[in-house]
């Protein structure tokens, strides 16, 4: 067991019958990194939470019950992937970053989650279904400038103006994830790079990108730096072009691989030299 002591990364899959028991005599003093994958007991998530005092990153996915409650004082990243029921009232402050993915919870206990968080600088919300009017007026006043990066990949919007009003509160966002939304006409992109003219990175993966958007983000007159469009639909060659020549401010291009061939056809590495296209991995 002693040389348990000097592992930093430490993962348990599929522990559904692991008890605290079978945990005894284990500890992990050099641990930051702890991932459980599996339906595994709160008991069992306690008990090694307490095994690792100098964690950094936690991770919990599939489990029914994740309770977030008792983390070392030096977590700074906390992940709860396909969860059930999520128990979180008081939460360390070094926490700066919180993902909640795939999680179908309601939304009071959303609530609870980002009363107990405001000090987080990175939030991802993905696919964990609707995010209500509500949802985004209350992320808004929670965070403010304090949000740095922001993800509410594949959540789908009801109609209203809590999402502007989101990007009215949190204008200091360097990145953003609209990816497989609803919302990504370019008045409502115009809208958000508006507020946001800290934004570097925007994510509209799998989702409808038309012409007309890419022509608003280059009116908007951005300091936007990479733009990702990975399986986008709805724009055409020419108006991509009209992004790649317009938009200079403009470092990383992230599209599929048919896109790049398109434009190496068109020699855009001679029209921007200082643009790199990448193929999404």
């Amino acid at each position: 067991l002693g040389n348990l002591h000097c592992l930093k990364e430490i993962a348990f899959t599929n522990c559904e019958d692991l008890d605290v028991e079978s945990l005894s005599g284990l500890s992990f003093p050099k641990a930051t990194s702890l991932t459980l994958v599996g339906n595994t007991s709160i008991s069992v998530q306690k008990a090694l939470l307490r095994m690792c005092p100098t964690l950094l990153c936690y991770s919990s996915s599939w489990a029914k019950k994740v309770d977030l409650n008792e983390l070392p004082h030096s977590v700074q990243s906390v992940c709860a992937h396909g969860c059930e029921l999520m128990r979180m009232t008081s939460v360390k402050d070094t926490v700066e970053k919180l993902t909640v993915r795939d999680c179908v919870i309601h939304e009071s206990v959303l609530a609870s989650v980002v009363a107990c968080c405001p000090h987080v600088r990175d939030l991802h919300l993905e696919r964990i279904g609707f995010h209500t009017e509500s949802i985004m007026f209350m992320l808004g006043e929670a965070y403010g400038e304090r949000l740095q990066r922001l993800s509410i990949f594949h959540c789908k919007s009801v109609p209203g103006g809590g999402e502007i009003c989101l990007f009215e509160k949190c204008t200091a966002l360097t990145y953003l994830n609209l990816g497989k939304s609803s919302n990504t006409d370019g008045m409502y992109l115009a809208t958000v790079l508006y507020y946001n003219p800290t934004l570097r990175t925007l994510d509209l993966s799998h989702s409808k990108v038309t012409d007309d958007t890419l022509m608003l983000l280059v009116a908007a007159a951005s300091e936007l730096e990479t733009l990702i469009m990975c399986d986008s639909s709805g724009y055409t060659e020419e108006g991509l072009f009209a992004l790649i020549q317009g938009c200079a401010s403009l470092k990383l291009l992230v599209v599929e691989e048919k896109i790049i061939s398109l434009l190496w056809g068109h020699s855009w590495d001679i029209m921007r030299p200082d643009l790199q296209v990448r193929a999404f991995v």
